[in-house]
Formats: C-alpha cells, sequence, structure tokens
C-alpha cells in the first residue's frame, strides 16, 4: 500500500513520511519557514544568496534552469513532477545542499554521477520515476550516508 503523510509542525517545520518500495518507510523534515524559502524561480533569481529553499513542483519545466547553480546557500531543492530528461553535472558543485527531490520526472532516464559529491545531501527523494534499478544502487554506493527515498512509477518499463 502506498502512502505520504505529512504533518505540519510548529516552529515551520514539516515531517513527511514515505512509503518505500521494499515495504519500509523513511521520514524526512523540511523547514517551511518563509524566511529564505521561494517558490517563483523568477524572485529567487533577484536575491541568489538569500535563496536556502527552493520548491518548483509541478512546474512542467522542459529542462533543468541552471541559475539553481548560483543559489549557492541552496539547503532543499524540491523539483517534483516536471519534465526534465537530465540534471547537469554542475549540481556536485551545489555542497550546501541537504534535500533533493526530484520525484515524478519520467523522462529523467539517468542520475549525473556528479550526485555522488554531495556529501551534505541527507536526503534524496525519487519517488514515482522511471530509473532503472542499477540507477538507485549507484547512488547509494556514491552516497551512503544520504537517505534514498524511491519509488517506481507503476507503469515503469
Amino acid at each position: 500500500m502506498q502512502h505520504f503523510i505529512l504533518l505540519i509542525l510548529a516552529m515551520g517545520l514539516a515531517t513527511a513520511t514515505f512509503a518505500q518500495d521494499d515495504g519500509s518507510d523513511v521520514i524526512v523534515t523540511t523547514n517551511l519557514t518563509k524566511e529564505h524559502w521561494y517558490d517563483k524561480l523568477d524572485k529567487a533569481k533577484k536575491n541568489p544568496q538569500d535563496v536556502h529553499y527552493l520548491d518548483l513542483s509541478l512546474e512542467k519545466r522542459r529542462s533543468f534552469p541552471e541559475v539553481i547553480f548560483t543559489f549557492t546557500n541552496l539547503k532543499e531543492l524540491h523539483a517534483p513532477y516536471n519534465y526534465w530528461e537530465s540534471i547537469p553535472s554542475q549540481i556536485g558543485q551545489m555542497k550546501s545542499l541537504r534535500l533533493l527531490d526530484l520525484s515524478g520526472n519520467y523522462y529523467m532516464g539517468k542520475l549525473p554521477d556528479a550526485l555522488g559529491n554531495l556529501n551534505n545531501l541527507d536526503s534524496l527523494i525519487l519517488k514515482d520515476h522511471k530509473l532503472a534499478p542499477g540507477e538507485i544502487g549507484d547512488v547509494k554506493k556514491q552516497l551512503p550516508e544520504t537517505t534514498i527515498i524511491h519509488q517506481h512509477h507503476k507503469n515503469a518499463d
């Protein structure tokens, strides 16, 4: 049974529980305070050093917006359900990144090896994807301390 639970907690934190393919659950906590949180790329571009949390959910973007690499203090990138075919290898230079959500990017066939450079990454969320199982295994080897939340799209090849 698939489930997703989101609890809004005091002090601007949210906790989400994700069901894994193997039946286990994983809990991720994120900061939802308005300070340093952007959900519009145009606004974020005006203050690149101030961007700590960026939400590009459901924007259906065709390509990864490379302006994101100017957000050197970015801690969380929420970008589920876009149409990205790939993630540029520069993602590995985002040393402040702690959470990366790439769920539902169905056209993405491969994850960049540069993800292995994200030593501070606590959580990588890859729900509802069509990545080959070997891709997930490779990322787990590169990031052994990172919680990887994944579940294949039910129509994955």
